[in-house]
């Protein structure tokens, strides 16, 4: 039985569940939690310049290419090997979507990019549609999207209190400042 689970190539495999939401950086705990992968390699790959290209993404990095799904992994696969059904995974689910894209007049960073505002807006999928709506109606009128995730993405080390002086901080992310 052992020589047959061998030769067919059975191999006893992890469900890893990736949240919505989640940051490379939590991916890569996670992964590194699971025994998978350690999240210096996994943060080495998903930064590789020559992955980035290999994928057609002119990103800085994969994240927000990696899609929030179980996986099913087993130990020992390649690091390369995991990021590859990331990503395999977030073009299957994305490409359908690309009429979409030409029609509100976004390329795919921007709605990678406002997805992830949207996702951190809340918690709940069905607001949001709603909020995405609001969103897309801001930036038709060149408003800013007054978002406060994406002032607390650019807070080193936020303590989870909000606060009117980091509404008005410069920082590259800041919707309150920046269109």
């Amino acid at each position: 039985r052992i020589l047959e689970k061998l030769t067919k190539g059975e191999v006893i495999t992890y469900p890893v569940t990736v949240p919505e939401g989640f940051t490379a950086a939590q991916i890569s705990q996670l992964l590194h939690e699971g025994g998978l992968i350690k999240k210096e390699k996994f943060m080495s790959l998903i930064n590789d310049p020559v992955l980035l290209k290999r994928y057609g993404i002119s990103a800085p990095s994969l994240e927000g290419y990696l899609y929030p799904e179980t996986y099913h992994f087993a130990r020992g696969i390649s690091g390369r090997s995991t990021v590859d059904a990331m990503v395999g995974r977030f073009w299957q689910v994305v490409s359908p979507l690309k009429e979409r894209m030409e029609e509100v007049g976004m390329d795919l960073p921007e709605v990678i990019t406002l997805a992830s505002i949207v996702e951190k807006e809340t918690g709940l999928a069905e607001e949001r549609p709603t909020i995405a709506s609001v969103f897309l109606n801001r930036l038709k009128r060149r408003m800013r999207l007054e978002s406060d995730p994406t002032v607390i993405y650019g807070i080193k080390d936020f303590d989870g209190n909000l606060t009117r002086k980091d509404l008005n901080r410069a920082t590259p992310y800041n919707t309150y400042i920046i269109r």
